[in-house]
């Protein structure tokens, strides 16, 4: 008898078809799994995401818009379940966890690294460049947050002691303590863009043809000779608006520096730029980036096959890692100071130094792709970040199947 008759995903995003391919919804099911997503949306957010607004009505989703609602029904429930935990760590989950003596899982496979982890700022010259970028209110408020989560965690409020962790690399578990880890079963997986990679590895894998955002073939001659620019949606990110986070730069100055940017490059490269759209972007009812042809949902591929990329702090750096691609780290002058740490973290972890643009830059200067691949240092960020060497070169849907069926 298998360990879990059912898995149950906790949300608080949109879920969408993006999210059912990289966490293996349909595979779970073909592995025996009941799995079903509880989408928690309503009861911790007071802003409505700006992709929830259409709905998603996919059967597996349930929507919930109270800890009661959500209470009744895990206590219905016959059935052996375990919840995986894509949510932050609310207290009011954590106890009911406890409450009813539920199993769950920390999914902890896409950790990224912070700035502070290479970039040796004091904790004034943070908070300075803080006030000058966002005001004093929102500087109160955040330390106010993080009084209150320390407060928690001093007085034993939060009871975090789930059943497993699902791990990615080997330093995606470093913010766990040693009371949470020694109370569960880390299971070693890797980071969800590494099954895309598996799965682009397949010696009967199909090439298909490109599309651009508006539903045009895109000419092969294109693809003979590109660069790739990986788009973070920067000044419109739905996600900064939902959790209250400032955007890293504003429309009016970010693309035109990223356009005359790439300009230089596609002139200076005898290359085209091609812009590999956010899978939230909506540029079709933008304004920017009309002279680049813009594809969606084929980051991967387009890796892939690229001269080299272009990149500020985007999680696709797995690909440009896993493919072992050439890649400029740039930010622009009017990018927020915790951003341009970002991308000088990625940057400098990679064996790179980063690049600052603008429109008065002498981009003859710049040392851009002078510096050849450190390869041992894509081998440490993979290990470190990605998948750890010794885990098993397997699907983590197999992975997690494996681990869930067995008593």
């Amino acid at each position: 008898m298998p360990k879990y008759e059912s898995i149950i995903f906790f949300v608080e995003t949109p879920f969408t078809d993006r999210d059912e391919k990289r966490f293996g919804i349909k595979e779970l099911s073909q592995q025996g799994f009941q799995v079903e997503v509880f989408q928690l949306e309503d009861i911790f957010h007071k802003q409505k995401y700006v992709a929830s607004i259409q709905g998603n009505q996919k059967e597996y989703i349930t929507y919930f818009s109270t800890i009661k609602e959500l209470e009744n029904e895990l206590q219905k429930r016959s059935k052996r379940f375990l919840v995986i935990l894509l949510t932050g760590y609310y207290l009011e989950l954590l106890k009911l966890f406890n409450k009813q003596c539920i199993d769950y899982a920390l999914y902890c496979t896409n950790r990224i690294p912070t700035p502070k982890e290479v970039v040796n700022d004091s904790k004034y010259i943070r908070i300075k460049q803080k006030l000058v970028e966002e005001g004093l209110l929102s500087v109160l408020k955040s330390i106010g947050r993080t009084l209150k989560k320390s407060l928690e965690v001093v007085n034993g409020k939060t009871p975090l002691s789930p059943t497993y962790v699902i791990a990615g690399g080997s330093r995606s578990i470093e913010h766990l303590s040693k009371k949470t880890l020694d109370s569960a079963r880390v299971i070693w997986t890797h980071g969800l863009d590494f099954d895309l990679f598996l799965q682009s590895k397949q010696t009967n894998r199909i090439s298909h043809s490109f599309f651009d955002i508006y539903g045009n073939l895109v000419e092969q001659s294109k693809f003979n000779n590109y660069i790739v620019f990986l788009d973070e949606y920067t000044p419109y990110h739905p996600d900064n608006d939902f959790f209250k986070i400032p955007h890293a730069d504003k429309k009016e100055t970010y693309y035109p520096r990223l356009e005359s940017f790439f300009f230089y490059l596609e002139k200076k490269y005898n290359a085209k730029v091609v812009i590999a759209a956010h899978p939230r972007s909506e540029y079709e009812t933008k304004t920017h980036f009309k002279s680049f042809t813009i594809i969606k949902d084929r980051t991967l591929d387009l890796i892939e096959n690229c001269q080299f990329a272009l990149i500020h702090s985007s999680t696709s750096i797995n690909f440009i890692n896993l493919f072992e691609k050439e890649a400029v780290f740039f930010y622009t002058s009017t990018m927020r100071y915790f951003y341009k740490n970002m991308v000088a973290t990625f940057a400098n972890l990679h064996g790179k130094n980063p690049t600052e643009i603008d429109f008065n830059t002498d981009y003859d200067s710049l040392n851009l792709l002078d510096e050849k691949i450190d390869r041992s240092k894509y081998l440490e960020y993979r290990n470190a970040f990605i998948k750890r060497n010794d885990s098993r070169m397997e699907y983590s849907w197999v992975i997690l199947a494996d681990e869930f069926r067995n008593e």
